[in-house]
């Protein structure tokens, strides 16, 4: 996988939120307005998730099974949407989301147990995966933690390539795993870093913001 977490800071912009009672003026957002570790509905259920569990490693993976078995996957052209991102509590509540929801939801969830010191550890990612669905490759968004046990970089995905059966300790380097394949941008609350500044206008579209 051409991860890169030494990719330089850069802007990255999502524009695919419509104002209230409008459908084509959009409001421009910093990416890292959307990860929401201090938000208490998200605070609320990390802490009953990961209750009596020890380690960030058994943590992450706690949350990841969480969104597994508590998210429905369901495409943004089906609520009428090129591309729709949720906040966390918006996924919290509807239960129903894509894959940037869900995996911005991890890192949301995964931030707010973790030490504020240690945010460097956890990333929402966007980028190329391996498709089953007829075409090479396609585009996917997904949360990637950096464990503390050997601090190798695992990915924590809810649905495309879900491993939840799979500890965190026991899976694969997201540099190893060969299903994911480029990575265009990643971010959290406080970075974001990306080869260029990036301006999304619904699906991922690159240039100089």
């Amino acid at each position: 996988m051409s991860l890169s977490l030494e990719f330089p800071e850069k802007y990255i912009e999502y524009r695919g939120r419509p104002l209230a009672g409008t459908k084509t003026k959009r409001f421009p957002m910093d990416v890292r307005s959307f990860v929401w570790p201090k938000d208490k509905q998200v605070q609320r259920m990390a802490e009953a998730v990961t209750a009596e569990i020890d380690t960030n490693d058994e943590k992450a993976w706690a949350i990841q099974k969480f969104a597994v078995n508590n998210l429905k996957y369901v495409g943004d052209e089906k609520k009428g949407c090129p591309e729709f991102w949720l906040f966390p509590a918006e996924t919290l509540a509807l239960r129903k989301c894509d894959c940037e929801d869900g995996g911005i939801l991890i890192a949301s969830m995964l931030l707010s147990v973790l030490p504020e010191y240690e945010h460097h550890r956890v990333w929402v990612v966007a980028g190329l995966v391996k498709s089953g669905r007829g075409a090479s490759t396609g585009g996917h968004a997904y949360c990637v933690y950096i464990r503390e046990s050997d601090d190798r970089p695992v990915i924590l995905d809810w649905c495309y390539y879900e491993d939840s059966e799979v500890g965190v300790g026991d899976k694969p380097s997201a540099f190893d795993n060969d299903n994911y394949i480029e990575a265009w941008f990643l971010f959290n609350h406080k970075e974001s870093r990306a080869p260029m500044n990036v301006a999304m206008d619904g699906r991922v579209s690159y240039g100089e913001t």
